[in-house]
């Protein structure tokens, strides 16, 4: 083996990429949305049968790599997902390492944050002395590609496991590698399995008190994607995707609107007006034995998201309506199915919950631009509530979400299901062993 290991592979998808090769012969065809360019990409290969047989060797190429990348023998940590040359080269940088060498690479920020980077990063946590983990973003245009892509310097030795492992995010200027490595923040594993025990997913953390506070809010409380036996569970969906049903979309209003991300704000599910509509006939036919969800109140949220926005996790009620693969939901309870989801009034404390700054704090230090169901499910929602104060704070929290939800005749039911009598007392609001402030003399 080598004593050490260092570079810059290339990052990318091992699949046929049509832009790339149809570009060649057509100079603005990386400018056409997805439907135009597969007609012009079908148009191009009927003019001209050379082009259609090497579109054909180019596909057939690249299956014999992906093939050979699949076989455990020659790459036993590949994860799930998109086979990504990164993660092959991860692999075999460490590999070829003697015991006891180093390697140092520079690699998408997939690296630990990706649910299909976890044999890797188990890899790594277990066979080597991981010595730092440097995350950048590129808005000071380091390479050639979009400002707000994040980066790794990564480094490690291989042989015995790693306890605690040196780490820094969101860095725009290399030149501070020096000051950053002299006082980049410690985590520990036992952290990073807290934190993320299904996904083994690295936070990006600003101080090491963020990391002691983080500590402190996930406690014992059981993850999302946790299922108990004695209480409601999550399950997460996605419906409609919005390319391959894009023919059950209508652009005339009907009454079954197609619920987008961009539609929904904390507690608001009329942020925006709809782009598309739905026969709803169609669509049940469509979904088969999932079509009763969309008769349900459901907990959705959107799935574009990043750090840097002003809320990461926006999450709401949605209607009796569908939706497409941008604001998963939760699938509701369901009395003639095991699985055992949330009822309405849970669904308002779980959408209350999500909808806090302090899950917030969580998942901003998580995701980089997609709020992937591994996501979700890693954070600490309590479900089970015991005691006065407890169950003090979900009944608030559920009536105040109701008022802020229902809105609109959509909510009626929602709103006839949860309301409590108590709800009509000024004392229920305002409590009167709540502080009265004064302000002035």
């Amino acid at each position: 083996g080598f004593s050490a290991t260092v570079g810059n592979p290339p990052w990318d998808a091992v699949k046929p990429n049509s832009q790339e090769f149809f570009s060649n012969y057509d100079p603005v065809f990386r400018s056409y949305k997805k439907q135009l360019a597969n007609r012009m990409a079908e148009r191009l290969m009927s003019d001209n049968p050379t082009i259609a047989r090497g579109w054909q060797a180019y596909c057939d190429e690249i299956g014999e790599q992906s093939a050979y990348f699949k076989e455990p023998a020659s790459y036993g940590a590949r994860g799930k997902g998109d086979i990504n040359t990164y993660k092959l080269f991860l692999e075999q940088f460490f590999s070829l390492l003697d015991a006891g060498g180093h390697m140092g690479i520079v690699v998408p920020s997939g690296i630990y944050t990706d649910q299909g980077c976890r044999p890797l990063r188990e890899r790594f946590f277990s066979r080597s002395r991981i010595d730092f983990l440097y995350g950048f973003e590129n808005r000071k245009a380091i390479f050639n590609i979009h400002r707000s892509f994040k980066f790794v310097l990564f480094g490690a030795q291989k042989g015995g496991k790693t306890d605690r492992f040196k780490c820094a995010f969101m860095e725009h200027d290399t030149e501070r590698l020096p000051a950053m490595d002299a006082n980049a923040l410690r985590m520990s594993v036992q952290q990073v399995r807290k934190f993320s025990p299904d996904s083994l997913s690295v936070m990006e953390f600003k101080s090491q008190r963020d990391i002691d506070v983080t500590a402190r809010i996930y406690g014992d409380w059981p993850l999302l994607g946790e299922q108990l036996d004695d209480t409601w569970n999550v399950k997460l969906r996605s419906e409609l995707h919005m390319t391959n049903d894009s023919r059950l979309f209508k652009s005339t209003p009907t009454d079954c609107p197609l619920y987008e991300g961009k539609m929904i704000w904390h507690f608001d599910s009329a942020f925006e007006s709809p782009r598309y509509w739905l026969d709803r006939d169609e669509v049940e036919q469509a979904l088969g034995d999932r079509a009763w969800e969309g008769r349900r109140y459901r907990v959705g949220y959107r799935d574009i998201a990043a750090s840097t926005n002003e809320r990461t996790l926006v999450s709401t009620i949605i209607p009796k309506y569908y939706h497409g693969n941008k604001i998963p939901t939760v699938t509701p309870g369901n009395d003639s199915n095991e699985y055992a989801g949330p009822n309405d009034a849970e669904s308002l404390w779980l959408t209350s919950a999500m909808s806090s700054l302090v899950i917030d704090f969580l998942i901003r230090q998580k995701v980089s631009t997609t709020l992937n169901f591994f996501y979700v499910y890693s954070l600490p929602v309590p479900r089970v509530f015991e005691g006065p104060a407890q169950v003090s704070v979900l009944q608030a929290a559920k009536a105040r979400a109701a008022r802020l939800i229902c809105v609109s005749d959509e909510y009626l039911g929602l709103w006839e299901t949860v309301f409590e009598t108590q709800w009509k007392s000024p004392d229920f609001w305002y409590p009167p062993s709540a502080p009265i402030h004064s302000y002035g003399p």
